[in-house]
């Protein structure tokens, strides 16, 4: 049980990195085909704090214990 929920958790803070990270390009991929200068860095930053920080977490679980 103990190691299912390590993986269950594993995961989630997997799919969470994924969309923090959809998150934070997205701006770059709007300012892209429109030609503004304007780039809310915020979300860059922001989104790229939490994948960095689950990702983090999620190797620091171990799953073969």
């Amino acid at each position: 049980m103990n190691k299912l929920m390590k993986i269950s958790g594993k995961i989630v803070l997997y799919l969470i990195s994924a969309l923090a990270f959809l998150f934070a390009i997205s701006p770059l991929l709007w300012v892209y085909p429109t030609q503004d200068d304007r780039i809310a860095w915020e979300f860059v930053i922001f989104g790229g704090w939490i994948s960095a920080v689950c990702l983090y977490f999620a190797f620091r679980i171990k799953t073969d214990e």
